[in-house]
């Protein structure tokens, strides 16, 4: 239109000034993205999913760390904000999981044994 552009800008000094809060913030919206892909939590209302983001804590695998054991009673729901995992039962790789993908969540709802090893891969 005759008025031209309409824009919105952020100097680089104050980019720089809040990039610790924006880098978390973005962590917490991807991690909100993948709660949201989880068929049991996909019509949780928002604020819900947002009380169930603030459960999570924070825990690092370096490469060749068991996340999930295969056999035990699982305990855990992970996700994986970054790196893969691979998925092996029975000493056979299955599957090589990407990065914002989860597993675990079967543990939230039963007693049963996890099917599969789940190990940090990068």
């Amino acid at each position: 239109d005759k008025d031209g552009c309409k824009l919105m800008c952020m100097s680089k000094d104050k980019f720089l000034g809040y990039q610790e809060m924006l880098g978390s913030r973005l962590k917490d919206l991807l991690a909100f993205n993948v709660l949201r892909s989880i068929p049991l939590l996909k019509d949780v209302k928002s604020d819900q999913l947002l009380s169930v983001l603030d459960r999570f804590q924070a825990v690092s695998k370096k490469a060749g760390e068991t996340i999930v054991q295969q056999g035990v009673i699982g305990q855990n729901f992970f996700i994986s904000c970054k790196g893969t995992m691979e998925v092996i039962i029975d000493q056979k790789k299955i599957a090589s999981l990407a990065p914002h993908t989860f597993v675990g969540e079967r543990s939230l709802l039963s007693d049963d044994v996890t099917a599969a090893d789940v190990i940090a891969s990068t």
